[in-house]
């Protein structure tokens, strides 16, 4: 198994205006593609090495953590059971057949998480979208 990457692009919010717009705005809605506006937080999940695709979507709003990100771009995802926190999988990837979500994955097979501020270098999170 090889490793698969999940990475967010933490943008600032645009704090001017927001707050009336939000006041009448219905709830956000996740949508494909990086997103186009300096409110929200793109998400990209390359789950390329598990038979899936790359995928890129724009999670709305301000999320509390990668995990809020992932469920607002539409992603599911499956915690590790003996580890909440922990990613098992994304959108069903790798299957129940190649990857129980019972304990940690082996140190070959795993979810890793970047982070990147808008415009900047991706770098590796040692903690996790927890």
């Amino acid at each position: 198994m090889k490793r698969f990457s999940v990475a967010a692009v933490v943008s600032a919010v645009a704090a001017v205006g927001l707050m009336g717009s939000l006041a009448t705005a219905g709830p956000a809605v996740a949508s494909e593609g990086p997103c186009t506006t300096a409110d929200g937080v793109t998400v990209i999940v390359d789950a390329s090495a598990v038979g899936g695709s790359i995928s890129q979507r724009c999670a709305p709003d301000k999320p509390s953590s990668g995990l809020d990100a992932l469920r607002r771009a539409g992603f599911s995802w499956s915690p590790v059971s003996s580890q909440p926190g922990m990613v098992c999988r994304i959108d069903s990837r790798p299957a129940p057949s190649e990857q129980s979500c019972a304990s940690s994955p082996p140190a070959n097979a795993y979810w890793g998480y970047f982070r990147a501020n808008r415009g900047g270098d991706w770098k590796y999170s040692s903690v996790g979208a927890a």
